[in-house]
């Protein structure tokens, strides 16, 4: 998986006060509650070959790359199923903020 992490300002503890609210929900539906403490990020993309993650790591350490900001309108709880194809998404339902 790549990701990026967020370090400083005031998104670390919104995404914080967001996990914590969407894991409430989702506990008093009767699913369990994460076993790790949350660490804020966004997931930029998943790799199916760990081979490749020595030259992912050298690209983002040469690069150093900065997101920047942006402002999130709604969040979308997504279903994924894992398919012999690959993994097919489908959002379940989306929420305005």
């Amino acid at each position: 998986m790549v990701w990026v992490g967020v370090r400083e300002g005031k998104g670390d503890a919104e995404l914080i006060r967001l996990h914590e609210a969407i894991e409430a929900e989702m506990t008093a539906l009767g699913f369990e509650a994460e076993s790790h403490e949350f660490t804020p990020h966004i997931t930029l993309a998943r790799m199916d070959d760990a081979r490749a993650k020595a030259v992912v790591q050298e690209v983002v350490q040469e690069t150093d790359p900065t997101i920047g900001t942006f402002r999130v309108d709604s969040v979308r709880l997504t279903e994924s199923k894992l398919t012999d194809a690959g993994p097919e998404y489908e959002t379940v339902t989306e929420v305005d903020l």
